[in-house]
């Protein structure tokens, strides 16, 4: 099961325990294990700061065993709340009736926390990129640039539109080269 690896990274704080178990997972799923390539892969839908699901309230199950735990359904969920194909009732229905279709321990433990975008195993984005970088299960990182002064910096002369940061809150604006669409991205997590 792929809330298995969830288990072990929460059977010690330890940095360089975490790192072992995933580097683990990495070997098993290189070795075609599909529960280590589940959670690498699912691991990296919960961590990727280009997908957000919409959702905030995730049900629990009890007493589910043996369920068939689709994981390829589960996929097609989550690229459908991603993309906002669902969203409301209908998306929390659907979660709903996924969650009916995984055992308890692994709908509890793994699906659920993708869902709400935290794994609450003590990892983040970079420990799985420390062990994952340059595979399929990198996880992209966004960042924003700090602010620094302009003065004294001759390459920062010319026209710059500033604006304050509100409520706490940086996002980066792009604006497509047809100047008909724009994408803003923030560091939230939902």
């Amino acid at each position: 099961m792929s809330s298995g690896w969830i288990n072990k990274l929460t059977e010690s704080d330890s940095r360089l325990h975490k790192e072992d178990v995933i580097r683990q997972a990495f070997t098993m799923s290189e070795l075609g294990n599909i529960n280590a390539q589940a959670f690498l892969r699912f691991a990296k839908y919960c961590y990727n700061p280009y997908i957000t699901f919409g959702v905030k309230q995730i049900p629990s199950t009890v007493g589910i065993v043996d369920a068939e735990n689709p994981w390829d359904d589960y996929e097609e969920l989550l690229i459908v709340l991603s993309n906002r194909g669902l969203t409301g009732n209908a998306a929390r229905d659907a979660i709903e009736a996924m969650s009916e279709r995984f055992d308890s321990e692994e709908w509890n433990t793994f699906c659920a926390p993708v869902l709400r975008r935290d794994l609450r195993a003590g990892v983040s984005d970079k420990t799985i990129n420390k062990i994952c970088k340059k595979t399929k299960y990198e996880i992209p990182i966004f960042g924003c640039q700090l602010a620094t002064n302009c003065e004294n910096r001759p390459e920062m002369k010319g026209i710059k539109r500033l604006e304050p940061k509100l409520d706490g809150v940086r996002v980066l604006m792009a604006v497509g080269s047809n100047d008909k669409s724009v994408n803003i991205l923030s560091l939230s997590r939902n």
